[in-house]
C-alpha cells in the first residue's frame, strides 16, 4: 500500500508544470470573472 502512495507522490512531483500551467489557468480564469463582474456593474450602473 505505501508503494502505491509513493508511486502516486512521484508521479505528482513530476508533473509540476501540468501544476504550474492549472495554476496560471484559474488565476486567469478568476481574473476573467472578476474583470467581468466589474465590467457588468460599470454597464448596470452608466445609465444613471
Amino acid at each position: 500500500m505505501t508503494d502505491l502512495a509513493l508511486l502516486l507522490l512521484q508521479a505528482e512531483i513530476e508533473t509540476t508544470s501540468t501544476g504550474v500551467f492549472r495554476f496560471f489557468a484559474g488565476f486567469v480564469m478568476i481574473l476573467i470573472v472578476f474583470s467581468g463582474a466589474l465590467l457588468f456593474t460599470y454597464w448596470i450602473s452608466k445609465d444613471e
